[in-house]
């Protein structure tokens, strides 16, 4: 007897001590809880940066004299160097004015100042706000032209409110940059042709990249004109379509203010007092239209017409 209560004791500490005991057999898996679903991405919002078109007037350099005493009309036309880079900055694109149509805004500028030394010479050639500079020795035979300093102001005018929108300058100690050339000043044609090639086209080059990025880099570039148009509306969707798209620069995200659309006599004479309709988010660009949703449940798609202008929307920058 004695022997059959140890035997039953210990089979009870056993099952009372198996991890994967259960008072009716196997203890059951753990159930698997479902996963949490993942909480909505918030939408893509954007400052519209649309490309702004210019038209690009030109841009031209003062004469100034050369270390031979000769004065030099620096007739090279600098606007397809310019116009390059502003090109391949970030929101500015140059257009060319037509009969049928011209660009509303305009890019216009100069190079300001101009300096460069005769090296081992003291020698200045060039041109600042003062007015020429005029070599103090005349130098004939070769020499070493290093450009010392350069500066360039260019503004973005808009024709219809014959106001200047944005303006910016650049002011560059080029010294550290060795931007000089060897040239024969017995040679004139020759020697402007290099420096032209291999000092002055890469200061302007550089000097217009900076100043294409202060511009854009204001504050107040986004308030600069720009306009598309409405091209339709899907009702039971909730959707507008824009008559520009990616190859302008419109991308997903990019928010817009709808207005009533102005005559094209309204809009020359600078009379369009249009009526805000609604904000709206791109919501699919194509490569030249897109398509629009309401920005907010307060933006109402209803009154909205093929037609209707399209503008950049401000959003309010958090310091």
């Amino acid at each position: 007897m004695k022997t059959l209560l140890a035997t039953l004791g210990a089979l009870a500490l056993t099952l009372a001590t198996t991890e994967d005991a259960h008072a009716f057999g196997a203890k059951p898996a753990e159930p698997t809880l479902p996963a949490p679903i993942p909480a909505p991405a918030a939408p893509i919002i954007n400052q519209a940066k649309p490309y702004r078109y210019l038209e690009l007037a030109k841009v031209t350099v003062p004469s100034f004299y050369l270390p031979n005493g000769s004065r030099v009309d620096y007739n090279i036309d600098l606007n397809s160097l310019i116009q390059t880079k502003i090109n391949e900055s970030r929101y500015l694109r140059t257009r060319l004015s037509t009969p049928e149509a011209a660009p509303r805004l305009i890019v216009t500028g100069g190079i300001t100042s101009f300096e460069a030394d005769v090296v081992g010479a003291n020698v200045k050639i060039g041109f600042n706000k003062g007015g020429v500079l005029v070599p103090g020795q005349a130098i004939t035979g070769e020499a070493t032209i290093r450009l010392t300093a350069m500066s360039m102001d260019f503004l973005i005018y808009d024709r219809i409110t014959k106001a200047t929108r944005l303006s910016a300058s650049t002011d560059q100690s080029l010294s550290n940059l060795k931007l000089e050339v060897k040239v024969n000043l017995a040679n004139i044609d020759g020697s402007l042709d290099l420096f032209y090639k291999q000092v002055l086209s890469q200061a302007v080059g550089r000097a217009t990249a900076d100043v294409m990025k202060k511009l854009e880099d204001r504050s107040d570039f986004d308030s600069v004109y720009w306009a598309a148009s409405i091209t339709g509306k899907d009702e039971s969707a909730g959707i507008v379509g824009l008559s520009l798209g990616a190859a302008d620069n419109v991308r997903v995200g990019d928010l817009y203010s709808i207005y009533t659309a102005c005559s094209p006599a309204e809009e020359a004479a600078g009379q369009c007092f249009s009526r805000f309709l609604a904000d709206v988010r791109v919501l699919r660009a194509g490569q030249n239209s897109a398509e629009a949703k309401a920005y907010s449940e307060s933006d109402s798609l209803v009154k909205i017409q093929a037609g209707d202008r399209v503008e950049v929307k401000t959003l309010v920058k958090i310091q």
